[in-house]
């Protein structure tokens, strides 16, 4: 039985249940069931580990792809001085980068999607109120911030290499689609650790 207060898994303490952080006390049979199950498997802590970390490492790919987009920008505005070599070299590291980091976002939600089926399930088996442990604000705000991320996605796409102009309209598309996905995944990144912090056992009382 969830807690009243936090959400945590509670022990009966009157006409309420309360955590051990807010002062309830497991019965004999809660203390035995608790030893006996052995405590939660780790396996959900590693891969909360692993999904925050991959979503470090897709931040610094977003910005990559902002600073090859700038220098081929750079580029396209100099090209009149530069040799065919140099702008071609520009121009395939977009390349490079622009499908990782369109390509990023569609599995980096769909990591997510999975993720958050994962710890709702390991929630609900803790004992934890799921709905009080996946609230957050940062959870709202990366909903409202999804919808330009998508938009910009969509208008990130391929260009005429012989239309300058249609490159750099483009390329400032694609500059923007990085700069909201990595709000985007920070957020994600925040929200998973807040999630982690929830789960964490929480010490049960002295029994004397």
């Amino acid at each position: 039985m969830p807690c009243v207060r936090c959400g945590q898994p509670g022990y009966a303490s009157g006409a309420d249940a309360l955590c051990a952080t807010h002062g309830g006390v497991p019965d004999a049979a809660a203390v035995e069931a608790i030893v006996a199950a052995g405590g939660p498997s780790p396996l959900w802590q590693v891969l909360t580990a692993g999904f925050a970390a991959l979503g470090v490492a897709h931040v610094a790919l977003q910005a990559m792809n902002i600073w090859a987009l700038r220098r081929a920008d750079a580029v396209i505005d100099d090209v009149a001085t530069l040799s065919r070599t140099e702008v071609a070299d520009a121009l395939r590291l977009t390349s490079a980068t622009g499908p990782l980091a369109r390509d990023g976002l569609w599995v980096y939600l769909t990591l997510f999607l999975l993720w958050l089926l994962m710890i709702g399930a390991v929630a609900t088996r803790l004992g934890f109120d799921r709905r009080t442990v996946l609230r957050h604000w940062t959870i709202l705000v990366w909903r409202v911030a999804l919808v330009p991320t998508l938009v910009f996605a969509l208008l990130a796409g391929h260009s005429d290499p012989a239309d300058w102009a249609a490159v750099r309209a483009v390329n400032q598309n694609a500059i923007a689609f990085s700069a909201t996905h990595i709000l985007t995944t920070a957020l994600l990144v925040g929200y998973t650790t807040v999630v982690w912090r929830r789960l964490r056992p929480v010490p049960l009382p002295e029994l004397v």
